[in-house]
């Protein structure tokens, strides 16, 4: 009998975490789960903590393979994954015991392609999890998910990342991570195209830990910035299936293009290798949203204000940041 949910964990040199990330694994009250641990090369001790679960509980599944990045581990896990539903954690998470439990009943009794769960940012992977309020439920089709999506930077980070969601593997079949910055953000724009609903529960069941050698505190500006590139990039490929969306889903679509597109113009100034791959997707970006007539005439004459005149949108940046400090 295959499980119902696969657990795919890449691990690359976390000795000082991922036997706590493991243990939050073993110590979930839903059971029927197998979790794939991919040790991507690791040169420390990871590889061996590993094989340590493995040996006490065979739901434990360890491969071992070169360094291929945390992409290419996760896409080793996908490759043996036998589960119904596909959960994907870093090796320095620790999520609440009612987590997948949570999370299955939740995708179970909505139908959805897709269950999200919220998370918090912690210094310590023994902070403990906060009460939560009952659970609330609330079902999005397509377009609602879209809109949800990049209503505001915090709905923004829990819909991009792949860590704290549950997937129908209908929904994934065969679309594996990409090696590029952003990679969960590029992939779950690809899965959100064959989407056809979600469900977003208020519960907080992970921890995601802030550590100082983590990759994303190593990044440099220019590394963020190709991160927002990938992105961009990712979305923009996305409205290649424009003929799939409502007329509703595709203006708030071109209105976060044209957003994304005048903010990476801004972004990538300096960086003459990423604003020339930026200036390329410019004319059909501005074509769309112009053309588009769900998209209020207030908003085209101020977008496009700021996309004929830069200075414009460089002061209304800067008066943005001056505001920002006021408020501190």
């Amino acid at each position: 009998m295959n499980p119902t949910i696969t657990i795919i964990v890449p691990v690359y040199n976390v000795e000082a975490y991922v036997r706590k990330s493991l243990q939050s694994i073993a110590d979930q009250t839903f059971t029927d789960w197998e979790c794939i641990v991919v040790d991507d090369g690791s040169t420390d001790s990871s590889g061996a903590i590993c094989d340590e679960f493995a040996a006490r509980d065979p739901r434990f599944r360890v491969i071992h393979q070169s360094n291929m990045g945390l992409s290419g581990a996760r896409n080793t896990g996908l490759a043996v994954a036998h589960g119904r539903y596909i959960g994907f954690l870093d090796s320095d998470d620790c999520i609440h015991p009612d987590m997948y439990q949570v999370l299955f009943t939740a995708i179970e009794q909505t139908g959805a392609d897709i269950a999200v769960i919220n998370t918090r940012v912690v210094n310590n992977m023994d902070e403990p999890f906060q009460p939560n309020p009952p659970i609330k439920y609330w079902v999005m089709n397509r377009e609602q998910l879209f809109t949800y999506w990049f209503e505001n930077k915090e709905n923004g980070i829990m819909m991009s990342v792949a860590w704290n969601k549950l997937y129908n593997r209908h929904i994934i079949h065969e679309i594996f991570f990409k090696d590029v910055l952003s990679e969960d953000c590029d992939y779950n724009v690809r899965v959100l195209r064959r989407c056809v609903q979600a469900v977003i529960i208020n519960q907080v069941l992970h921890h995601y830990l802030q550590r100082p050698d983590s990759i994303i505190s190593r990044r440099s500006y220019s590394d963020v910035v190709n991160a927002r590139l990938s992105f961009f990039l990712a979305l923009y490929n996305y409205g290649d299936d424009s003929n799939a969306m409502t007329a509703t889903e595709l203006a708030n679509y071109r209105i976060r293009m044209m957003k994304m597109y005048l903010s990476l113009r801004f972004q990538s100034r300096r960086f003459p290798h990423i604003s020339q791959k930026v200036h390329q997707c410019m004319t059909k970006v501005k074509h769309d949203f112009l053309s588009d007539s769900l998209i209020p005439i207030k908003l085209k004459m101020i977008m496009g204000l700021m996309f004929n005149c830069p200075w414009v949108y460089a002061a209304f940046i800067n008066y943005c940041e001056f505001r920002a400090r006021l408020s501190f």
